[in-house]
């Protein structure tokens, strides 16, 4: 059984979705209504409760929508984020960073709903069949769950792989070592990227955007294979790599690591 939140302002919205829910796919879920999406953020960032899939209304022509999109994204990014809309063309404009699994257009149209939770429940399986790798360093030897990695770095020969908790385990070695792991790509030489983690693909700013605000460089030679690694593993990621006309310097932390 599915742990799913259902997050819309209008109670007979959410009790319709919830009897469609368990009539087309009886014992599959158990289901959290939201009448605000504020209480489904501090329910998540508190630990109160986790959710394999998330159903969350946003206001096409609400900024704001969008961006407590963004946060509950940031804060549960293992769980698959659907997102409602009476109008489905500005959130691919503006919904980028949330990284939906897909975009449900309201009001429901039967099939396209089923076929599209039918989708989320399989992404959701496929997230919780944890992988691990050991990380050896010295005498200690570390079990990483790969999900957790947003990215890994390497300088010299010391591999830092980074996690979404915020904390950081390095060890001797080399970026080649990992560089086949599933769901990872290699945007620069010194940097393999978890496409989970990523909110956006910046090719004019050779930047790749992490769900947690930090900005990984994208080597110019690289692009063709990142788009081409992303519509293989994330259809998602896909709809949101677009060009930004006004091109931005790297940071400074950035521009020294060289392509």
């Amino acid at each position: 059984m599915y742990n799913l939140a259902i997050c819309h302002s209008q109670e007979q919205h959410r009790q319709n979705l919830e009897q469609l829910l368990h009539g087309t796919f009886p014992g599959t879920f158990l289901i959290s209504p939201y009448s605000r999406s504020r209480s489904l953020h501090h329910d998540i960032q508190n630990d109160i409760r986790q959710f394999d899939l998330i159903l969350l209304d946003v206001p096409a022509d609400s900024p704001a929508g969008i961006e407590e999109a963004k946060r509950i994204r940031s804060l549960d990014w293992n769980a698959v984020l659907l997102l409602l809309a009476t109008r489905h063309e500005p959130l691919m404009a503006s919904g980028a960073a949330a990284q939906p699994f897909h975009h449900l257009q309201m009001p429901i149209h039967y099939k396209a709903f089923t076929d599209s939770i039918s989708h989320a429940i399989q992404q959701a399986a496929r997230n919780r069949s944890d992988r691990y790798i050991l990380i050896c360093n010295a005498s200690t030897i570390s079990k990483v769950c790969l999900n957790d990695v947003t990215y890994i770095e390497v300088t010299n020969r010391t591999v830092a792989v980074h996690m979404a908790a915020g904390n950081t385990i390095r060890y001797c070695g080399h970026l080649k070592d990992v560089s086949r792991l599933d769901g990872f790509f290699m945007p620069h030489k010194a940097f393999l990227v978890n496409i989970r983690h990523v909110a956006e693909l910046q090719t004019a700013n050779g930047l790749v955007e992490m769900l947690n605000g930090e900005a990984l460089p994208l080597s110019r030679g690289r692009v063709d294979d990142v788009i081409a690694f992303a519509e293989i593993h994330s259809t998602s990621v896909l709809r949101y790599i677009r060009p930004v006309v006004t091109a931005q310097p790297l940071p400074q932390q950035l521009q020294s690591a060289g392509a």
